[in-house]
């Protein structure tokens, strides 16, 4: 059994989401402990993971914030179980939004790949995958007029697995 302690909710979701990625058909219990003084506790059989408030004192975008603390859960999800997740710690993400964002940065392949695996811990091969369909999804809405016209989002599924953690 795996036991996940979070001091917010803000913290809740991802945790037992990139924990249940790595360790399927684990049990998870999980809480949220307004008093406890660590944002989170994680414990898997005698392997424990704290992560304190101090450990990302100096961000403070919210945002940013969860995502410091997925990455310390990955890499210490990825330590312990000795796995890595192709697609990182994406739970919830459209892998092509943030690269169509920093595409409309002016950034290069290679530059949003590198953010991407830095970022959010995906693949090379992934980063890739990733950036080779936004560009035909930046095509396709290229073509639609937005002053005038209709905006809809359909989802399709790009990848060719399908991961026991992946909501696409």
């Amino acid at each position: 059994m795996i036991r996940i302690i979070v001091n917010s909710e803000m913290y809740a979701y991802d945790m037992y989401h990139i924990t249940k990625a790595f360790c399927p058909g684990v049990q998870i219990e999980q809480k949220v402990e307004k008093e406890q003084t660590n944002l989170v506790e994680i414990k898997i059989d005698d392997d424990v993971l704290m992560i304190s408030e101090n450990e990302i004192k100096e961000v403070e975008d919210r945002k940013l914030k969860k995502r410091r603390v997925n990455i310390c859960l990955y890499k210490w999800l990825k330590k312990v179980t000795g796995k890595e997740l192709a697609w990182g710690i994406m739970t919830g993400v459209r892998p092509t939004k943030p690269i169509m964002s920093l595409m409309e940065k002016g950034l290069s392949d290679e530059a949003v790949a590198a953010w991407m695996q830095e970022n959010y811990q995906i693949t090379e091969e992934k980063a890739k995958l990733g950036i080779e369909v936004a560009k035909k999804e930046k095509s396709l809405l290229d073509q639609l007029d937005y002053e005038n016209g209709y905006s809809i989002y359909i989802g399709i599924p790009f990848c060719p697995t399908t991961c026991s953690y992946c909501s696409f």
